[in-house]
């Protein structure tokens, strides 16, 4: 199953269902930021909290279950993304540490040579203040960056988890203004906190059981017809009179209306199995007239149906999912390559715009499937793994940090794909992508001239057509040392034999009885060995190539002196 969640725009409300429902949304949140800090913060037991929230603030056990379980929704996935964030932030620290090494040392050589020398020209006098303040800056960022991971580590370790209602980014904003740079939008501190009051009480969460009527309780949906839907919400649990207790939104929806109309006959029926819970979200949103609507988000799990008209016996669609492009191509049942294609799409935009451009990319992917009837073959989500080689394959990654792969963006992408295969009864298939970018850019690139990306996707569609799982072999230290030894001294002796030849030729060691992963492995390190060897060569030859130039700079000025 998968959840899935649809969207829906409310009529224009009047004051009186505007009034009511701002009340509830500030209620909620109320209570949302309080249960919070008594829940997470002070560790207080919920038995005691749930009786206690019920007589204070009015509220039905239904209510504050609602609130309870989006506050634990919130803290798991700060949770389970916070592995992602350590890792990332050790490999950045990396990274640093490896730059601030070359820099410092760039730097030294520059100090010695103005001792010796008593004299620096006037571009390596400016070179060396680029220098000087890379290290200042990198230093900096150096040390943000080792307390982001003291605070990340603290949480893995306690699981204490720190919220802010209305985001971090905004939170800051407050100390910006009056600022010299104006890096704030906001003129006064006023202005700032109606801005921050209006983020942290604007949306609300009911969430459904399918124990219960219509899915939820709290927030009934029924169907009036086309695309026009009622949503019945239970803002008012101990009011006495039913004018008060409820209110009643109107709302369209753009797509998936017969979904969600099948869901709630479904509901209807006294079958356990069949209902589906419908969690509700409201919104609150300025219109282009600043004037507040609501956007109704309806949450339900979708049963995936295994039912598929794709077959792997006329081959398959491979896809490599990159920063602004998804590479496909397209091969027969024995692997070959037929055809390539990029269906582009932006994330520079807002996340509306993202969405519509990762949508309009999905549907050209979709429309080629069916074309073909052929299966599309993806790669596993692992986020680290995708981002670093990304960040190999780019030369400008550091430069353009907006135009870099989101995680979000990368799961969206991922489950747009199955969403829309699903819909389609096409099959996708998850491989693994470890050394995909590599191995296509040693096997393919040359050969079909084609790009780094489309390589990587052939060998995602092989691995998918072929069913090719990898299995690592376990082996003792002993007998890996014996084997990696081996391997690299091999590799070696072909690397300077083609290297005595003048061949500019890259040798592959032999497998060894090695699964492939522990192969291509062993060949990526040999392969930044190798490369780091012809660098330093280079590097030594236009050194020995400048001195003799400065050397002979006096006798060549002489001689066109006498010329002319």
């Amino acid at each position: 199953m998968l959840m899935k969640t649809i969207v829906g725009i409310t009529e224009e409300l009047n004051f009186n269902q505007l009034s009511k429902l701002d009340s509830f949304v500030m209620l909620y949140n109320k209570i949302l930021h309080k249960l919070y800090v008594d829940l997470f913060i002070k560790k207080l037991p919920i038995k005691e909290l749930c009786p206690l929230y019920q007589a204070k603030y009015l509220i039905s056990k239904r209510h504050f279950d609602s609130i309870r379980k989006t506050l634990e929704g919130k803290v798991s996935s700060i949770l389970s993304l916070n592995k992602n964030y350590i890792i990332d932030t050790k490999d950045k620290i990396k990274s640093i540490e490896k730059d601030l090494s070359k820099q410092i040392k760039t730097y030294n050589s520059y100090k010695d040579k103005l001792k010796k020398e008593n004299q620096l020209s006037l571009i390596e006098t400016n070179l060396k203040f680029k220098v000087h303040n890379k290290i200042k800056y990198n230093r900096i960022r150096l040390d943000r960056l080792n307390s982001k991971l003291k605070d990340l580590e603290e949480i893995k370790n306690t699981g204490n988890v720190r919220l802010c209602f209305g985001s971090n980014k905004l939170f800051r904003q407050q100390f910006l203004i009056n600022s010299s740079n104006n890096l704030t939008q906001f003129k006064s501190h006023e202005q700032w906190y109606k801005e921050f009051n209006y983020q942290r009480n604007k949306e609300f969460t009911l969430i459904g059981s399918k124990d219960k009527s219509a899915g939820n309780l709290n927030a009934q949906i029924t169907y009036i017809k086309d695309n026009l839907f009622n949503l019945k919400l239970n803002i008012n649990p101990h009011a006495e009179k039913i004018t008060d207790k409820y209110i009643n939104l109107k709302f369209k929806l753009d797509y998936e209306f017969n979904t969600l109309k099948q869901i709630i006959n479904n509901n209807q029926i006294d079958d356990k199995e069949i209902r589906q819970p419908l969690t509700v979200t409201l919104i609150k949103q300025k219109t282009k007239h600043n004037k507040d609507k609501y956007v109704v988000s309806i949450s339900f799990e979708k049963h995936l149906i295994k039912q598929t008209y794709t077959s792997k016996t006329k081959g398959c669609i491979g896809v490599d999912i990159n920063q602004d492009h998804l590479a496909v191509v397209n091969l027969d049942n024995k692997g070959n390559l037929l055809n390539i294609y990029t269906f582009n799409y932006d994330l520079n935009g807002n996340k509306h715009q993202n969405n519509n451009s990762i949508s309009l990319a999905v549907k050209e992917l979709m429309k080629l499937s069916v074309e073909l009837n052929k299966p599309i073959v993806i790669e596993q989500l692992d986020f680290i793994a995708k981002k670093k080689s990304l960040k190999a394959s780019n030369s400008q990654y550091i430069k353009n940090k907006n135009k870099q792969l989101s995680s979000f963006a990368y799961s969206k992408i991922i489950e747009l794909i199955k969403a829309r295969a699903e819909d389609n009864f096409i099959e996708v298939r998850e491989v693994n992508p470890a050394y995909t970018s590599m191995i296509g850019s040693i096997k393919y690139n040359n050969r079909s001239r084609i790009d780094v990306h489309h390589g990587a996707a052939i060998c995602i569609g092989r691995k998918g057509l072929f069913n090719k799982i990898t299995i690592i072999k376990v082996l003792d230290k002993e007998t890996k040392k014996e084997v990696n030894k081996k391997v690299i001294k091999e590799y070696k002796e072909k690397r300077i034999s083609s290297r005595n030849r003048q061949i500019k030729s890259l040798v592959l060691p032999e497998r060894n009885g090695l699964s492939s992963v522990v192969y291509w492995k062993e060949l990526k390190e040999n392969m930044v060995k190798d490369k780091q060897h012809e660098r330093e060569s280079s590097s030594n030859v236009a050194s020995k190539s400048t001195s003799l130039r400065q050397s002979n700079e006096p006798v060549m000025n002489a001689s066109v002196g006498t010329k002319s």
